[in-house]
């Protein structure tokens, strides 16, 4: 498949498409949405384009994948995505490895970046994920309050998965350091 130039798209077709789900968690600073281009076998490559431009036209500073793979990251170094690869996996030790990535979280937050995370769906993982941060950077202090808020902002219940992140962080003795 031959990919258009991005210069070259014009009219409704140089907007792009707003990702799917995509939702904010921080508004203006930090929004979720399914992988760009769609999930397995509805993804598409032609619709991976139109979201990245929707994301480059939308002055996001970073995308973030959490996929534990390598999906769409050539696109995104093709097509001047500014991105990282964070991958989380249903498996990870949370107290251990979600604090790292939510201070590389702050320190782009620090200099004023708004990121645009996904994974290939916004599931447990990706709820649990959002909970444990929320705990970690101070905006929500309880395990209960956070799971009712993800599920709000979710639109949906959390699983086991989800509530066993957003409780582990709350947990453990893991939280933003704030320099004064």
């Amino acid at each position: 498949m031959v990919e258009v130039s991005l210069s070259s798209l014009r009219g409704k077709w140089a907007q792009g498409i707003k990702p799917r789900h995509f939702t904010w968690i921080l508004k203006d600073q930090l929004a979720l949405c399914e992988r760009l281009g769609g999930r397995g076998s509805n993804h598409r490559p032609v619709r991976r384009q139109e979201e990245i431009v929707w994301v480059l036209n939308n002055d996001f500073d970073l995308t973030i994948s959490l996929i534990p793979g390598t999906h769409n990251l050539a696109a995104y170094s093709e097509l001047g995505l500014p991105h990282r690869h964070w991958p989380v996996s249903d498996t990870d030790d949370v107290v251990t490895m979600l604090p790292r990535i939510y201070e590389q979280m702050a320190i782009a937050f620090d200099d004023n970046k708004r990121l645009l995370m996904h994974r290939i769906q916004l599931d447990d993982v990706v709820a649990g994920f959002i909970g444990g941060f929320l705990i970690w950077g101070g905006y929500l202090h309880q395990a209960t309050e956070t799971i009712v808020m993800v599920e709000r902002l979710f639109s949906r219940q959390l699983g086991s998965r989800g509530r066993a992140m957003v409780s582990e962080i709350a947990d453990s003795s893991v939280r933003r350091v704030v320099a004064s």
